[in-house]
């Protein structure tokens, strides 16, 4: 809670009990280990990118059209996993989540 609340966290589980930090990543690439892979969304990249000392690669794995990402967002919708904020038609939702996706996948591939 100490660490959290000192904002020392790149990024937090859904438990909020394990954590990356920027020493985290740093001490292993000290301690002989050439490579430490992250799946990172959009704004932990952008975390890192701020991280002296370390060298990114990134490899971007999507879905292979669209209409992957609406279906994987209607599921999400019907699971429970994602829910619609008051007063938005779940049709302006799925399009804002498409947006997002493709301004994700356009970040990734500007910023190499």
């Amino acid at each position: 809670e100490r660490a959290e609340a000192r904002g020392e966290f790149l990024q937090l589980d859904p438990s909020g009990r394990y954590g990356l930090t920027r020493e985290s990543i740093l001490n292993t690439g000290t301690r002989g280990e050439s490579v430490v892979v992250i799946d990172a969304s959009i704004d932990l990249v952008k975390q890192l990118e701020n991280i002296g000392g370390i060298r990114l690669i990134s490899v971007w794995i999507g879905l292979d059209s669209v209409e992957q990402y609406e279906n994987r967002i209607k599921a999400g919708l019907e699971s429970g996993q994602l829910s619609i904020p008051d007063e938005t038609p779940k049709a302006n939702f799925v399009r804002s989540k498409i947006n997002e996706i493709v301004n994700d996948i356009e970040y990734g591939l500007v910023s190499g």
